[in-house]
């Protein structure tokens, strides 16, 4: 029996066969193109993260993790622009989706306590911690642009973010076992498939 209202099992279905198309780049020759693109608009809109990318390519290639690491690192953090530009453009009253900037951040060992609305306009830690580990990057992305975050502070924050989020992911593809890997993978994929709760990112 399928548990969940039918608008979550037809999105489910949608997202699992949208995750099963991206991954099937990931052993062609289009593999890196696809990684540029996905890392690329995944800060913005894409539901699917490019590390469902990234770690089969580490493990097929592992001497590349780094050269991989750094190229996704730039492109998503280009395609951050693009995530900012929306949330300018909401705040300028253009409604092209709705974010819910009231989702809660409450890291005691990183002293990070607040809304994300009120992290990413108190310094550039929270901010940074904020585009770490957001639910969504697109929803600090967003919400940087939204709430008017100085453009030299977000993307500081966006490379050193996405540098720690693509630097780990790799890595542990790339030194860690069978076991470590096909962990990332399951973990890739759950992310995105484990709550019936509509995203606080909606178009």
């Amino acid at each position: 029996m399928t548990s969940g209202p039918s608008w979550w099992r037809r999105y489910r279905a949608w997202l699992g066969r949208l995750y099963a198309r991206v991954e099937s780049y990931a052993n062609t020759p289009a593999a890196f193109g696809a990684l540029m693109v996905v890392s690329a608009i995944d800060s913005a809109f894409l539901p699917v993260p490019p590390f469902v990318l990234l770690i089969p390519m580490v493990v097929a290639d592992p001497k590349r993790w780094l050269r991989l690491v750094l190229w996704g690192t730039f492109a998503s953090v280009l395609g951050s622009l693009l995530g900012y530009g929306i949330g300018l453009a909401m705040q300028h009253g253009l409604q092209l989706v709705h974010v819910d900037l009231n989702v809660r951040l409450d890291i005691d060992r990183l002293g990070v306590h607040g809304t994300i609305a009120e992290l990413l306009g108190q310094n550039w830690w929270s901010l940074a911690v904020v585009c770490m580990l957001a639910p969504a990057f697109k929803l600090a992305t967003i919400g940087s642009g939204l709430v008017g975050v100085p453009i030299p502070a977000f993307l500081a924050a966006c490379v050193v973010a996405r540098l720690v989020r693509f630097a780990v992911a790799a890595g542990l593809a790339r030194f860690g076992g069978p076991g470590v890997r096909s962990w990332l993978l399951r973990h890739a994929h759950a992310h995105s498939l484990q709550s019936p709760e509509p995203s606080a990112v909606e178009t």
